[in-house]
C-alpha cells in the first residue's frame, strides 16, 4: 500500500449547513445547501472534511446528499459548469476543500 494519498480521489456532495450561534455568515436565513469538492478516500472522510470546513465558516453540517467520487458523478450525470469549476480548482491542490454558491432557504420545512 503506497502513500496515504494513493487512495484519495476527488469527491463531491450536496451539503446542507446551518449557522452556529456566533456566526452571521448566512444572515437571517434558516440554512443553505452547497456543493463541496475535496479529496477523500471514502464517504466518511468526505463528511469529516465537510464538517471541518463548515466549522471553520461558523456553520454546521445538517446533512449530506449524493456524496460520491467526482468521476462517478461525471460518468452518470455530468458535473455542470459550477461544479466543474470547483473540480478544476481542486485537482491541483491536495489540501483543497472547496464549496460552491450557498443556496439559502429562509424557513424550516418542518
Amino acid at each position: 500500500d503506497g502513500s496515504p494519498m494513493s487512495d484519495q480521489e476527488l469527491w463531491t456532495g450536496l451539503v446542507e449547513v446551518r449557522a452556529l450561534p456566533h456566526s452571521d455568515l448566512l444572515g437571517e436565513v434558516a440554512g443553505a445547501f452547497t456543493h463541496i469538492v475535496t479529496w477523500a478516500s471514502d464517504a466518511s472522510e468526505f463528511r469529516r472534511k465537510a464538517e471541518a470546513l463548515a466549522n471553520h465558516l461558523g456553520l454546521f453540517v445538517v446533512s449530506i446528499e449524493n456524496e460520491e467520487p467526482v468521476d462517478r458523478r461525471k460518468g452518470r450525470s455530468g458535473l455542470g459548469e459550477a461544479l466543474g469549476d470547483l473540480v478544476l480548482r481542486a485537482e491541483s491542490n491536495p489540501d483543497a476543500i472547496l464549496y460552491g454558491t450557498f443556496h439559502t432557504y429562509r424557513f424550516d420545512e418542518a
